[in-house]
């Protein structure tokens, strides 16, 4: 980790990068401060043309980092990650989307043909999707809908996104349930969700094989300790 610097960490928004550092912190403190995130107070565009031109002018300048990009797990952050995959990336460079939540195998949606229960994994599933059940529902206890937008030849299935005022009040919850300075304070489902988020970030992040030390060196057996084995994520 000396040698590399600490692993850069692209997402499609400020939000998303706050939520993971927070997540990192909560369920993996050990290896959170091995984790950089993008300075977003210089206002750099978002979404997930960002990512990907970001993920590559860093990956063409040769920036010995490591770089996990990070993309939601709809349509439009698929095929992000398929750009990305296709450039045949170094090894120290890789792009993943946000894990499946088996709360949105049978979620409620609203299209053209009205309102359904559908499974939004792959297809809608944002950075407000990854904290639980229980924060997607209003005061009423009714979940935020996803609604149906572009239809994407490529995958050939319709991007969805919840509406902007939904988003808005899911993610104030979210922050609200993350800035809890007490572990005990932080629900179970919230809990879980920074556990699922920490464990995929880690298992994003490739280990260099390479001992920058002689076989006779006692700091051999420093370098050759990977930071990340043996890391219990919470809860």
């Amino acid at each position: 980790m000396a040698a590399d610097g600490p692993v850069i960490v692209v997402t499609e928004g400020a939000s998303d990068a706050r939520r993971l550092q927070r997540s990192l912190e909560i369920s993996a403190p050990d290896v959170a401060n091995l984790f950089t995130f993008l300075d977003f107070d210089f206002k750099p565009p978002g979404g997930t043309d960002r990512v990907v031109s970001l993920t590559k002018g860093m990956a063409a300048a040769g920036v010995m980092n490591r770089i996990v990009a990070v993309l939601d797990n709809d349509i439009a952050g698929r095929e992000a990650k398929a750009q990305l995959l296709k450039l045949d990336l170094p090894i120290r460079v890789t792009a993943i989307c946000l894990p499946e939540v088996p709360y949105a195998g049978s979620y409620p949606t609203l299209g053209p043909s009205g309102c359904g229960m559908e499974n939004v994994n792959g297809r809608a599933a944002s950075m407000e999707f990854m904290f639980g059940e229980d924060i997607l529902r209003d005061k009423a206890g009714v979940l935020a809908p996803v609604r149906w937008q572009a239809f994407n030849e490529r995958f050939k299935d319709y991007q969805g996104h919840l509406g902007s005022s939904d988003k808005t009040d899911v993610g104030k919850r979210i922050d609200a349930a993350l800035s809890a300075t007490v572990k005990t304070d932080i629900t179970m489902q919230v809990e879980e969700g920074c556990a699922r988020l920490a464990t995929t970030l880690i298992a994003a992040v490739h280990i260099p094989q390479r001992i920058p030390a002689s076989e006779s060196s006692i700091l051999t057996a420093m370098w050759r300790r990977d930071p990340f084995a043996d890391i219990e994520v919470g809860p």
